[in-house]
């Protein structure tokens, strides 16, 4: 988890952040129904002690339907939530370059 990687640099160890930005179209089957829908996801490519590690978080989503009505709301919800992330990383010294949706 993040909050494990941000421990280890509260502790003083050097870690390196790589952000990946991505829109995923994914498509719920309920019984009666599907719910398309796209997320807005972050990945993380973590290095610290020469090791590496990959993790993601979903930071929104939308109906993939109603994409010009939702978007833009959604994209501003998950810059806001990677700019809180991003503050946290800067406070405990993490080495990251900043990216937005």
């Amino acid at each position: 988890m993040i909050e494990d990687y941000l421990q280890l640099a509260q502790e003083g160890n050097e870690i390196f952040v790589e952000v990946e930005l991505e829109y995923v179209p994914a498509v719920e089957h309920f019984a009666n129904y599907q719910n398309a829908q796209t997320f807005l996801v972050a990945g993380f490519a973590i290095t610290c002690g020469g090791k590496g590690n990959f993790l993601e978080r979903c930071l929104a989503c939308f109906a993939s339907d109603k994409e010009n009505e939702e978007k833009a709301p959604m994209v501003l919800v998950a810059n806001v939530r990677l700019e809180e992330l991003y503050q946290v990383f800067e406070q405990t010294a993490i080495h990251f370059v900043k990216r937005y949706f």
